[in-house]
């Protein structure tokens, strides 16, 4: 028997540990099955499109947003995987460059960041878009992280591409957050 937020399980602990491990169990061995394989993402709604790793979970966000923010559209991560990807937009009609990023700063700021980088120019994706793109660091209750941030221009929406690691394996998921910002391309409902 067991207590649980002062509810009495009558279940047997090692019923219970023998569940924990399955479900533990099986997310882990999906998470090794699918490493280094990617798959496609396409958001009718807001008109882009990317990969990501197959072995991520990937979360779908409305108009509303999510935790804190309405303009969260999607999030790619794992409990398992040392990266969060989420990807901002906001409908504006023909932002600059420099527009976008004011708003993604906007976003960046309501958390404390160090270590700055300038923002500098890029091209991202299939269709080799102008972006901004800056790095920052950030504390987290194990150290650090790094975060990348890309700020993307469309006719119609500004985006903006969050990817979180941590400080000590920023490099080995460089790999990653490259091939996600090389498979973005945007859908035609926004060309």
């Amino acid at each position: 028997m067991i207590d649980l937020f002062g509810i009495r399980l009558n279940v047997p602990v090692p019923i219970i540990v023998a569940i924990l491990s399955v479900i533990i169990g099986g997310s882990l061995i999906r998470y090794w099955l699918y490493q280094g394989q990617w798959s496609p993402f396409v958001s009718e709604q807001y008109g882009y499109a990317l990969e990501y790793p197959a072995n991520f979970d990937m979360y779908v966000y409305g108009d509303g947003g999510y935790k804190g923010s309405i303009y969260i559209r999607s999030r790619f991560g794992s409990i398992w995987a040392p990266l969060d990807v989420i990807v901002y937009e906001k409908p504006m009609d023909k932002p600059d460059l420099e527009q976008v990023s004011v708003w993604g700063e906007e976003i960046i700021n309501r958390h404390r960041g160090y270590n700055w980088s300038t923002l500098e120019e890029v091209e991202i994706g299939q269709g080799n878009y102008p972006a901004l793109v800056r790095t920052y660091t950030e504390k987290h209750l194990l150290g650090w992280n790094v975060v990348k941030v890309v700020y993307l221009a469309t006719a119609k929406h500004a985006f903006a591409l969050h990817f979180t690691t941590h400080e000590w394996n920023y490099r080995n998921q460089q790999v990653v957050i490259e091939h996600m910002l090389d498979s973005f391309q945007l859908t035609t409902e926004i060309e």
